[in-house]
């Protein structure tokens, strides 16, 4: 991959992660409050939305470094893609539960189109894919 194709990437990965990154930072900041507040069962759920979301961007971190630096990475393949999946879980409640509005689903849905390029374009590395050379015919 060239240059100018990782800037793209990183570009990407920027403008899909900020927003949802921003959220939390922001449940980062609010779980201490609500715990101290209102020790309630109910802010588990927060507290699991807010651990999903770190899961998830350090999967996204490393689906990112894979892509652009190319190099094998130190952890597996499943726990990168675990890692991935749990960031996507915590955002489905912002893509498919009660929410009034189409820009807070965009916001829970470009980071998890975004992961799934990552790892579209992290495949050789994923799984040992090689795509066909192009005077090579695939299974007929």
């Amino acid at each position: 991959m060239n240059r100018a194709l990782k800037a793209l990437v990183v570009i990407e990965v920027f403008v899909c992660f900020s927003p949802a990154l921003v959220l939390l930072f922001l449940g980062i900041m609010v779980i201490p409050n609500s715990f101290i507040a209102h020790p309630d069962v109910q802010n588990l759920g927060t507290l699991v939305t807010v651990a999903g979301g770190l899961c998830g961007l350090v999967g996204a971190l490393m689906l990112a470094n894979l892509v652009v630096s190319g190099t094998p990475s130190r952890s597996t393949t499943r726990g990168i893609l675990v890692l991935a999946a749990i960031g996507a879980a915590s955002l489905l409640p912002i893509v498919v539960g009660a929410v009034d509005s189409f820009r807070w689903r965009l916001i829970g849905l470009l980071p998890i189109l975004a992961s799934l390029h990552l790892i579209y374009l992290a495949r050789t590395h994923l799984f040992g894919y090689q795509a066909p050379s192009p005077g090579e015919s695939g299974d007929v």
